[in-house]
């Protein structure tokens, strides 16, 4: 174990393993984040150490790490509302005995937990399959961050990310694969890709590249 992992113990939550590192969990902690693990031929992983971390002042000290499950799925609970980095790591060895190299062994999105939206699930997945969407959220009058709901939904009903997302979010997506994307607010219209009001057509990255989506949420009437 490398000398920067902070003290922990372990706890068996329906039958997950659980490490805490340092998280407060202290009155009004209520967020949860969820999700599942997945290898680049997108089967479930086990033994995946999933480290979510606080993002911003006053959240670098909101650290959790749990372990995937037999199905790939992963529970951590307890958040105070704020921005967290989800981030999976896989240090299972090669073949060769070594272990995996970055970035090939790190995948991570973005989620935020607020009153209005206090779960996420997310689906990360290892690989060359994925590609990554960088998203600035603002109000399409006065240009202001806007949080929002981020919902994104394969054709065949696979949810790949449902929750609140910072203004200025990052999450993993599938490539090659039909996406419907939906972004929602409280007092704005729901945005969809690509037009905005209304839903036109699918969002298919097919290169495992970086794709920038600017969204001009349209205050409701």
């Amino acid at each position: 174990m490398r000398a920067n992992r902070f003290a922990s113990f372990v706890l068996l939550i329906s039958g997950m393993a659980v490490s805490l590192t340092g998280t407060s969990w202290g009155q009004g902690n209520i967020g949860t984040i969820s999700g599942t693990v997945l290898d680049p031929k997108g089967n479930p992983l086990s033994g995946i150490t999933v480290m979510v971390r606080g993002i911003g002042p006053g959240m670098n000290r909101n650290r959790q790490s749990v372990t995937s499950d037999a199905q790939g799925t992963f529970l951590a609970g307890g958040w105070s509302f704020g921005n967290y980095l989800v981030l999976a790591v896989d240090e299972r060895p090669q073949q060769n005995g070594n272990v995996r190299t970055l970035p090939a062994n790190r995948v991570l999105s973005t989620v935020m937990l607020s009153q209005t939206f206090p779960t996420a699930s997310v689906r990360l997945q290892f690989g060359h399959r994925t590609a990554r969407l960088m998203g600035q959220i603002r109000d399409a009058v006065t240009n202001q961050p806007v949080n929002a709901r981020l919902d994104l939904t394969s054709a065949s009903g696979d949810s790949w990310f449902a929750g609140g997302v910072p203004a200025d979010c990052w999450v993993l997506i599938p490539r090659r694969t039909d996406l419907t994307v939906a972004i929602s607010a409280p007092g704005y219209e729901t945005w969809y890709y690509p037009a905005g009001g209304q839903q036109s057509g699918p969002l298919n990255v097919p290169f495992a590249v970086t794709m920038k989506v600017n969204i001009l949420m349209q205050p409701t009437p």
